[in-house]
């Protein structure tokens, strides 16, 4: 969660209200985050000296504005450089179809139909995204290549649970 608050950051100050908004038009596509662990967050980063607030009230309303430090900027390359691991897959369907063996034909298909429905639906999400305009004006290419990704991602596991379905249907 550091990184990615850090990452925003970067951009502009923000606040933990607005850096949540952009985390789910962007980051949530990708990266698991709780809206709960922001404000932890915001609290380690301002003790460890990378990100610095400022209060500011607006219509009646009090609002914190976080500001990456040059500590935080220097932070932030330093792990963006660092070298990346293969991360592990955690997919609860692929868990799910790893002890098929102990549901019926029927109890797979109906697994299977469904979760095909929920692909077909965030995909779609994810499609409408990035035909927003307003999403396509203030995003940068790289942010635009992570959408792209997982929508290719995606459509690549609807693709393949889908024939895996017509496999145990028996249609292949």
């Amino acid at each position: 969660m550091e990184k990615i608050l850090l990452g925003m950051l970067m951009q502009k100050p923000y606040t933990g209200y607005d850096i949540r908004k952009k985390m789910e038009l962007s980051t949530k596509f990708f990266f698991s985050t709780s809206q709960g662990s922001i404000n932890p967050a915001f609290k380690k980063l301002e003790r460890n000296g990378l990100v610095t607030t400022e209060e500011e009230v607006s219509n009646g309303r009090l609002h914190k504005i976080y500001t990456i430090t040059e500590s935080g900027r220097s932070a932030f390359k330093e792990w963006l450089n660092s070298k990346v691991g293969v991360s592990k897959v955690k997919n609860d369907m692929l868990l799910r179809l790893f002890f098929f063996p102990y549901v019926s034909k029927d109890e797979k298909i109906q697994i299977l139909e469904n979760y095909l429905s929920e692909l077909k639906m965030h995909i779609e999400t994810m499609h409408n995204l990035g035909d927003v305009p307003q999403v396509r004006e203030n995003c940068n290419k790289y942010e635009m290549a992570t959408l792209e990704f997982g929508i290719g991602y995606y459509s690549f596991i609807l693709g393949w649970y889908t024939n895996y379905l017509k496999q145990i249907k028996g249609e292949i």
